[in-house]
């Protein structure tokens, strides 16, 4: 299992960084293989989430913006030629490619080149940015509330409700935009067309009339998947059971492994600088590295490089 190996690259350390020794990579691996990416490649399209968030949820000032627009650029180019050498290798072995390339080979009119190419850089950030910080979001919130980790630890079976708890009190998205078409009365307030609007889901998952005591945490909430982290109906997120599964693993992995995991005390939390998008830089955890047997040896993992912070030795 993935998540058991990179649990084993620092069970023994006795300190590490989340987010650089696990949370940063797990996620962008499992995605990116559905889109064939290499993963000599994974940090490269890793490198080009930073500033796509920035660009669209930030407020950049102009060097800024002439700075993300060639990253942005950079970012289109590496899509079109990922399409290309897919298709041209798909078609000279034989072998089914992913879904999206294999549309293509099989109806390059209905899946032009260029259409694939467009999406592909909104489903690589999408697919990886958001559970990446979910995932610190989640083991802040529990490490926080010391009482919920220890319950999760003692009966895994808690932690697929627990994941629904941290995905209502901490979603790595907490605003989207919107540009309203008819004018519109929401709880007595008028809203004309054509107005910008800010959607705080963040605040509506905190919602008084639907969960009581909202801003407290409690794994066992028995109504945690009424939130709106991954949108609703038609805006429904089409990625919501991969990144459930996903921040479910981490979990069970991290609460048998490390049941005494706790926050490194006085540590400063930043984030990105956007509206929309939400989850720690780093998350500095310790425990007693002597509790944790050595693994049996685990296949190595290759090292992504650039991930701001770094990992504590």
């Amino acid at each position: 299992m993935l998540a058991t190996r990179y649990t084993d690259r620092f069970v023994q350390r006795g300190l590490t960084d989340l987010i650089a020794s696990m949370f940063h990579e797990l996620p962008a691996l499992v995605i990116f293989k559905f889109f064939g990416i290499p993963d000599n490649e994974v940090e490269t399209i890793k490198a080009y989430a930073g500033p796509l968030a920035l660009f669209i949820w930030g407020r950049p000032n102009e060097v800024e913006q002439n700075h993300l627009l060639d990253m942005l650029g950079a970012y289109a180019e590496y899509s079109r030629r990922h399409i290309t050498r897919s298709a041209a290798s798909a078609k000279a072995s034989g072998e089914f490619s992913s879904d999206f390339v294999q549309a293509h080979i099989e109806d390059p009119q209905l899946f032009p080149e260029s259409y694939i190419a467009n999406l592909l850089p909104n489903f690589l950030y999408a697919g990886h940015e958001t559970t990446t910080s979910m995932a610190g979001n989640a083991l802040r919130i529990l490490l926080e509330n010391p009482q919920q980790w220890a319950r999760i630890c003692e009966d895994p079976e808690l932690i697929p409700n627990a994941t629904e708890e941290c995905l209502r009190t901490v979603s790595s998205v907490i605003a989207w935009r919107r540009l309203t078409k008819h004018a519109v009365v929401v709880r007595g307030i008028p809203i004309p067309a054509g107005a910008k609007l800010l959607i705080y889901s963040g605040a509506a998952n905190r919602d008084p009339d639907i969960f009581k005591d909202p801003d407290s945490f409690r794994g066992d909430r028995d109504n945690a998947k009424r939130h709106l982290a991954f949108g609703y109906g038609a805006h429904l997120c089409i990625g919501a059971p991969l990144a459930r599964m996903e921040i479910k693993v981490m979990l069970e992995e991290l609460s048998r492994r490390l049941p005494h995991l706790r926050l490194v005390a006085g540590q400063t939390w930043s984030y990105s600088a956007n509206t929309s998008f939400r989850g720690p830089r780093r998350l500095l955890v310790e425990w007693d590295a002597a509790m944790n047997p050595l693994p049996a040896d685990p296949p190595p993992i290759r090292p992504l490089v650039g991930h701001a912070g770094g990992d504590p030795q």
